[in-house]
């Protein structure tokens, strides 16, 4: 790892490495895909082991060319192990999909280049963010003019009771409800980072007991919504 970038996101990295597994609710499978995006070459951030990079190559196919990317050196290795037989060119997958290590606060450490992706995807965890502004900047750079970033069943909160406004979980440990910022807050960091337009659907009630299942810690009320921001 370059010196320079492990002093510079020291506190980031050390936050990734702290970050329960349980904290962005990695056992949920269910995602969403934009349906025009075969061809394009399409960033997953925060891939895990590889499972929605390799829906996403799916949709892209032959033409197109996905890159995955997560914090942990384990899940790259994982991911990486498991293309073979779930990347649909077997042994040939490393022709059109790619994992490497990054944040999402400085996907250079990848080797990501400015303007190089037409999508950035992020499966439900952008709560999760070490912070959310320096990810959404990194997200606009890295996108090619016309470019989206994809957040898939986003959690957001209630209007007026986003993170900034002091949502904790019963624990006090991070998740996606104690991080979550309502749609409105959401849309105002994307602007700010760059983004043109925000837009929102797919929305419904985040509904559930507890936090481990779903559910909403202290009572209150979320939102599970795709959100599309474009550059």
């Amino acid at each position: 790892m370059n010196e320079r970038f492990a002093a510079s996101f020291a506190p980031a990295l050390s936050y990734y490495a702290a970050l329960s597994p349980a904290a962005g609710f990695q056992g949920r499978c269910a995602m969403s895909i934009p349906a025009d995006i075969e061809g394009k070459r399409v960033l997953d951030v925060c891939c895990r082991k590889g499972k929605g990079a390799f829906a996403l190559a799916d949709v892209v196919g032959p033409s197109g060319f996905v890159v995955g990317v997560d914090p942990d050196t384990d899940n790259v290795a994982a991911a990486c192990a498991a293309a073979p037989k779930n990347h649909w060119a077997g042994s040939s997958w490393e022709h059109h999909l790619r994992f490497s290590p990054a944040i999402p606060e400085s996907l250079s450490q990848a080797c990501i280049e400015d303007a190089s992706f037409d999508q950035v995807y992020i499966n439900s965890v952008v709560n999760l963010a070490w912070s959310l502004p320096v990810a959404l900047a990194e997200f606009a750079r890295v996108l090619a003019p016309g470019g989206r970033l994809w957040v898939a069943q986003g959690v957001f909160a209630e209007d007026g009771s986003d993170a900034q406004g002091g949502i904790v979980g019963e624990s006090g440990a991070i998740d996606v409800f104690s991080q979550a910022r309502s749609c409105d807050a959401f849309e105002q960091m994307c602007l700010e980072a760059g983004f043109s337009s925000v837009s929102f659907s797919s929305i419904a009630p985040f509904a559930g007991e507890g936090p481990r299942d779903g559910g909403c810690p202290g009572g209150a009320t979320f939102w599970l919504a795709d959100a599309c921001a474009t550059i």
